[in-house]
Parts: structure tokens; C-alpha cells; sequence
């Protein structure tokens, strides 16, 4: 560890003043957090629900002593952590009451440059490798991930998925909607609408602003011998 820096500052949640330092992509960051002893019960279990079912979370357990919920975290650089961390905690002012977060230059401990993807599984979380998933489509509040015939509700936006993803061969067909592109067995035109059919044998509907950036992905897309993606 190198850096250890107080974000939240306050029990309200005030504003960063501190960017923290720059983070490599693979990074890993020690989230630890205290929660008021005289919170509220609920509040502040749906609190650890929000920070637990985050996709850039990958393990986390709970604690008694200096802090009470101890994650590691994932973050492409440290703007996009501080953004994520602020989101999470301004609908809940006075319920942290003691933050500390630590960074490290070093690559994720265990963290295979595949496995990218972590979703609830019992008790803990299983991590997903990227180019198992098929598609990750919206549903309300939450993402429905797709992978080897199965499938994953998660609490999270399809854009942060976007984020995580969008650099590793993935892209976004529909605002609801996000593909991989290896995973496309054909982009096809019906009638007036655009679609594209995946390996798995299911069929997502493409935006029509869509179809151009689509029709480039896969065109530098790598064959793999998994899929063959083609287009007419």
C-alpha cells in the first residue's frame, strides 16, 4: 500500500478536494468504512446492499473493530472511483461515520486479466470471464447479465457496465442493451429494423443510430473459433 486518503470528510458526505493519486487500469483499493452506531438498522443494511452489489466490487466482508464493512474495489482510474464512491454515499448523509480508502500500484491479487465480471452467487460472488458473457441487458433498477446459458440479476446500470466493458469487445446495441461483439453470429436487416443474432440463439433489436458503429466493430473484430460474425 502507498497512499491512504479520507474521502467522505464528513458524516454528510461533503465534496472531493483531494483527486488522489492516478490509477493504473488493474489497480486495486482497499475500501474500509464505520457506520454510526446509532444509525438506522435499515438504512444502513441498504447502504452495505448498494456497496456490495456493485459490479466494480469484487470482495468484500464485514468486520467489528476500526470498521465495520471492509471491500476491494476495481476502478479504471481514480475520478471514475471517487464519482462511484459519491454516488453511493450521498443518499445516506450521517450513516459513515469513519472512511478510509487505500490504493496500491500493484495488479488486483488474484484477479485474472479475464475475469472482470463478478455477480451474486449464495452468500459471496462468482467472477465471470468476459468472454463468457453473451449480452447484459437492463431491467429497471437492474442488469440482467447473460453467460453460458445462464443468467445473473445484478443492482447496477447498464452504463457502468459499459464503462468496465466497453474497451474489451463489447458494445452497446440499444440504450438497454449491451453485446458482445465476438459473441454475433449476424447483424441483419428486417423490413426496416436492424437485428443482430448471437451465438447463444437469441436475437436483440440494434438502434438504428447504432448500426454504423456496430457494422465497424465488426469488421475489426478478431475471428475466434468460438464465433464467426457477418453481416448484410
Amino acid at each position: 500500500m502507498k497512499d491512504t486518503i479520507a474521502i467522505i470528510g464528513s458524516p454528510a458526505g461533503e465534496a472531493i478536494s483531494d483527486p488522489g493519486p492516478s490509477l493504473e487500469q488493474g489497480a486495486f483499493i482497499i475500501l474500509c468504512l464505520g457506520f454510526a452506531k446509532d444509525g438506522d438498522p435499515q438504512s444502513i443494511a441498504a447502504l452495505k446492499q448498494e456497496f456490495c452489489d456493485c459490479p466494480l466490487v469484487f470482495r468484500y466482508v464485514e468486520a467489528s473493530g476500526a470498521f465495520d464493512l471492509v471491500l476491494e474495489v476495481a476502478a479504471i482510474n481514480a475520478s471514475s472511483y471517487y464519482r462511484w464512491l459519491l454516488s453511493i454515499t450521498r443518499p445516506y448523509p450521517g450513516l459513515i461515520v469513519k472512511e478510509e480508502t487505500s490504493f496500491s500500484d500493484e495488479p488486483l491479487r488474484d484477479l485474472s486479466p479475464d475475469v472482470v465480471v463478478w455477480v451474486p452467487e449464495g452468500q459471496g460472488k462468482v467472477g465471470l470471464r468476459r468472454n463468457a458473457i453473451d449480452r447484459i441487458v437492463a431491467e429497471g433498477d437492474y442488469v440482467r447479465i447473460h453467460a453460458e446459458g445462464d443468467s445473473w440479476q445484478v443492482h447496477a446500470t447498464l452504463q457502468s457496465y459499459s464503462d468496465l466493458l466497453g474497451e474489451h469487445g463489447f458494445a452497446r446495441v440499444h440504450r438497454s442493451k449491451l453485446v458482445r461483439v465476438g459473441a454475433i453470429r449476424r447483424l441483419k436487416r428486417i423490413e426496416r429494423r436492424w437485428f443482430v443474432e448471437l451465438c447463444d440463439g437469441s436475437r436483440e433489436r440494434v438502434a438504428r443510430d447504432r448500426v454504423a458503429a456496430l457494422k465497424a466493430a465488426l469488421e475489426t473484430n478478431s475471428p475466434n473459433e468460438d464465433s464467426a460474425s457477418s453481416f448484410r
